[in-house]
């Protein structure tokens, strides 16, 4: 009955950082902002498709449970 497709990925996104980028206020203030709002789009991604994720398994459930 239970078929079904797993993907794990796990994304390591690096940059590199020179000693003068480092020291300037005005870039790091901006990256920080830029990643901040690229966390707050994966937290809000991530709670999206934890509640799809458990939409399905209660549906699976109920199927499961008509057989």
């Amino acid at each position: 009955l239970g078929a079904g497709l797993v993907v794990n990925t796990n994304e390591v996104d690096a940059e590199v950082l020179t000693r003068r980028q480092s020291q300037d206020p005005k870039y790091v203030t901006q990256r920080i902002s830029d990643l901040e709002v690229k966390n707050h789009d994966l937290e809000n991604k991530n709670e999206k498709l934890t509640s799809e994720n458990q939409n399905l398994k209660n549906k699976t459930t109920e199927l499961e449970n008509k057989t």
